[in-house]
C-alpha cells in the first residue's frame, strides 16, 4: 500500500511541477500554451503507466525482476523503487521551482527607457 501512496504523492507532485512551470512562465511573460499542453500529456502518460506499472507489480509480485549484491527484487519492489525516484526527481524540481517564485529569479525585468527627446 506504501507504494501506491507514494505514487499518488507522485502524481501531485507532477501536478504542483505543471502549475509552478506555468505560473513561473506567466510572471517572466513566456507562457507558451504548446508547452503547457506537453506538461499536461506528459504528467497523463506518466499517470497512465504508473497505474500499469503498479498493477503488474501488484498482480506478478513472484516474479524476479533482478538481483544486486545476492539480494533478489521483486517486481512490486522495482516498482517502488521507480515511484521513489520519480518523487525524488519531481520534488527536486517543485522546491526549485518554489525557490525560483519566491526569489523572483525567473521575472523579467525591463529597463527603463533611455529616450531623453521630448
Amino acid at each position: 500500500m506504501s507504494t501506491l501512496y507514494l505514487a499518488i504523492g507522485l502524481i501531485i507532485l507532477i501536478v504542483v511541477n505543471i502549475v509552478l512551470g506555468s505560473l513561473s512562465a506567466m510572471f517572466a511573460g513566456d507562457f507558451d500554451w504548446k508547452r503547457f499542453r506537453t506538461g499536461v500529456y506528459k504528467g497523463c502518460i506518466i499517470f497512465i503507466c504508473l497505474a500499469l506499472i503498479y498493477l503488474a507489480g501488484f498482480l506478478n509480485q513472484d516474479v524476479i525482476a533482478f538481483e544486486v549484491s545476492g539480494q533478489a527484487v521483486n517486481l512490486m519492489q522495482a516498482v517502488y523503487l521507480i515511484v521513489f525516484a520519480g518523487y525524488v526527481y519531481y520534488g527536486k524540481n517543485a522546491v526549485e521551482k518554489i525557490y525560483k517564485l519566491f526569489t523572483g529569479a525567473n521575472v523579467k525585468i525591463s529597463e527603463p527607457s533611455t529616450n531623453t527627446q521630448g
